[in-house]
């Protein structure tokens, strides 16, 4: 009858150490689980953040190319300018010849 209760009690402590085993390896994937759904929240976040990045950049690209063009047409336009100030300048200085030679005659 001892042994049928020592072996019971062996039975009944095996039982208690398995559900405490249990019971951590649940406690475990518990833990497991909320650290991978906040990595993957994060990795949620990053991506969020790096699309917002990418348009950011898209845009600065765009206006970069913007002022690129802008600068290209100011200088064309000063290097019109600069021609037709010429152009003006002998214009009135044969104007001005010509009037002394008409005068002259």
């Amino acid at each position: 009858l001892q042994a049928v209760l020592d072996r019971t009690k062996m039975q009944v402590k095996a039982a208690r150490d398995d559900r405490d085993r249990s019971k951590a390896d649940a406690e475990r994937a518990i833990q497991k689980r909320a650290e991978l759904e906040e990595k993957l929240q994060a990795m949620d976040d990053l991506a969020l953040v790096q699309e917002t990045l990418e348009q950011k950049a898209r845009e600065l690209r765009k206006k970069k190319k913007e002022l690129t063009d802008e600068r290209k047409i100011t200088k064309r336009i000063r290097t019109q300018l600069k021609r037709l100030e010429a152009k003006v300048a002998t214009t009135t200085k044969d104007n001005q010849a010509l009037t002394t030679e008409k005068d002259a005659l």
